[in-house]
């Protein structure tokens, strides 16, 4: 099974001044930054998707969708290509897919897409995209109870106000243009037809229409936030339908931690950011870390937010409750105590008391002054206890825990956050080497990177 990571621009500054928590001056994003693959000096995937809203956005009336890339970016990367844009055109990284998709999400309340097949084959074409996934229009609603084709198909979609079938039916007729428009493409690469359905059987259906149009490879779309069982359940009713030959990638499959539990169903490939949203978003595992039998660990990393800038403390000395000063003490004594804890200079007690004191201001609520309770900043000793105690950043032999130490395991802005996150990725992309070469899956490379002869 390979490993896709979703780009979102994720570069860290390999410059970045901790102790002062500042870039050089002069610094210039994206130039004097490092994508994940130059930062961990090795691609942590194989291979990167990129998604034309993330790249143009789309704007439209009532529902425009700005674009991640800036217009600058957007246009390097169609002139120069997505290779040299993401500067994985060295040779060493020839192997690596570079698949593009529309990004469906972004336009989810419109009635259809705002991309024809022919403005997306355009953009796979200028981008120099290896792999690319048809039009689709994403259906959230899914019932894994339901048989066949009819139940549902009447009903609205509340975001668009269109029946759920017809967001199938735009899906499949796209996927049918899609194919037949590039195999007229002067660019070779492989065309993925996508996936959408309210049920196993809807799905298995559009399954096996995309097969018969002559789709070798497909990507299941709609169930990034569905539970595993349940994707489970598509999985099965698809490959019922499908040539066991027949390609499968899961478009956004973030359930990093269930990774085992889809290997019977013959996945070639996924795509996900979870790792790097993880990172920034989970309050209890953000940081990774490999487990017994293949699993993942999972550390609470140690949230200090810089006092002049986070809102809620920045009420609270509005209010009074606090003075700017005292914050900024606890504040550096909290990020002095981490460091000296790292080198040797304090021990456990010493560096929990200082980070703990700051925490509790952090905690207090900045509506009413209260502070936080003892059972909450119970749980919170608890969790950074583990993490220092084990101290995870100095067992791990990634590049980001070898450069920058126990600072990866503090959670404060998005140098520290978005390293941390590249670590979470090699972790990642480590366990799913483990379970591919314990034979979890079938199909070898060589099957999964077609080879461009057969691009249609």
């Amino acid at each position: 099974m390979k490993f896709l990571y979703a780009d979102g621009l994720d570069f860290v500054d390999p410059n970045y001044n901790f102790l002062e928590d500042r870039s050089q001056p002069g610094r210039e994003p994206y130039w004097d930054d490092e994508f994940m693959h130059e930062h961990l000096e090795e691609p942590p995937f194989d291979g990167y998707l990129v998604s034309r809203s993330i790249v143009l956005g789309h704007y439209i009336e009532n529902n425009s969708f700005p674009a991640k890339y800036t217009m600058g970016q957007s246009q390097r990367l169609l002139r120069k290509g997505v290779r040299k844009f993401l500067r994985i055109d060295n040779p060493k990284y020839d192997d690596l897919m570079i698949m593009g998709d529309c990004g469906a999400y972004s336009y989810h309340k419109l009635e259809k897409p705002p991309y024809s097949p022919k403005t997306l084959l355009e953009f796979y074409s200028d981008g120099g995209f290896t792999h690319g996934c048809s039009v689709d229009h994403i259906i959230f609603q899914f019932d894994r109870n339901l048989s066949g084709m009819e139940a549902f198909r009447d009903t609205k979609d509340p975001d668009a106000g269109i029946k759920i079938k017809d967001r199938w039916d735009i899906t499949q007729e796209n996927a049918e243009v899609f194919l037949r428009e590039s195999k007229q493409m002067t660019t070779p690469f492989i065309p993925l037809g996508v996936i959408q359905g309210w049920s196993p059987g809807s799905m298995a259906k559009a399954a096996h229409n995309l097969v018969a149009m002559g789709y070798d490879y497909l990507a299941l779309g709609g169930m990034a936030v569905s539970a595993v069982d349940t994707i489970q359940v598509a999985l099965e009713e698809i490959r019922k339908q499908i040539p066991d030959y027949i390609k499968l990638h899961l478009l956004g499959f973030g359930k990093v931690d269930q990774i085992d539990d889809i290997m019977d169903y013959n996945v070639t490939s996924i795509d996900t950011t979870s790792p790097m949203l993880r990172a920034f978003k989970d309050v209890q595992r953000s940081f990774f870390m490999p487990g017994d039998d293949s699993g993942l660990k999972y550390y609470a990393s140690v949230r200090i937010p810089q006092a002049t800038e986070n809102a809620g403390l920045k009420l609270l000395v509005k209010k009074g409750v606090f003075s700017q000063e005292y914050l900024i003490q606890q504040e550096k004594g909290a990020l002095t105590a981490l460091r000296n804890y790292d080198q040797g200079k304090v021990d456990m007690g010493t560096v929990l008391g200082a980070v703990m004191a700051y925490t509790k201001s952090v905690q207090t609520n900045p509506k009413t002054g209260a502070p936080p309770t003892k059972s909450k900043m119970s749980g919170i000793k608890n969790l950074y206890t583990e993490l220092l105690n084990d101290r995870p950043w100095s067992a791990c032999d990634c590049a980001v825990c070898r450069k920058a130490s126990i600072e990866v395991a503090i959670f404060r802005a998005s140098n520290r956050n978005k390293r941390r996150g590249m670590h979470n990725t090699w972790v990642f992309n480590n366990r799913l080497k483990q379970f591919n070469q314990k034979g979890g899956i079938n199909g070898s490379a060589d099957e999964i990177f077609s080879d461009q002869s057969k691009a249609k």
